[in-house]
């Protein structure tokens, strides 16, 4: 059985001009686990993405397939739990994602 690792892919950058930045890559979130692996696997996800996404310091960048209503964006949904007060307007981009296509919009 396949197992999630904890283990996550980052980039630090350092520059003398602007702020320190270090970008996350974290694995989408599912909703259903495959046969070839652990059941718990997509709350195991949205486990590690929200130990992430909780700090006031973290930008959001969410992921949503162009051809998926805004309404049912997983990532929108979860980066409104963890601010649910609208502060995450100054932390969030949508990115909508179709083929090799990448449209940038701000519309959190």
């Amino acid at each position: 059985m396949m197992q999630l690792c904890s283990f996550v892919i980052s980039y630090n950058i350092f520059f003398f001009l602007v702020l320190n930045l270090t970008l996350v890559d974290l694995p989408g979130l599912t909703k259903v686990a495959l046969p070839s692996q652990d059941p718990k696997l997509p709350e195991m996800i949205r486990e590690m993405v929200m130990d992430f996404i909780v700090s006031e310091n973290t930008l959001i960048l969410a992921v949503t397939p162009a051809n998926t209503d805004l309404a049912n964006s997983d990532a929108l949904k979860i980066a409104k739990e963890v601010d649910p007060q609208g502060k995450i307007s100054k932390r969030c981009v949508e990115y909508f994602e179709k083929d090799l296509c990448i449209l940038s919009v701000d519309i959190c």
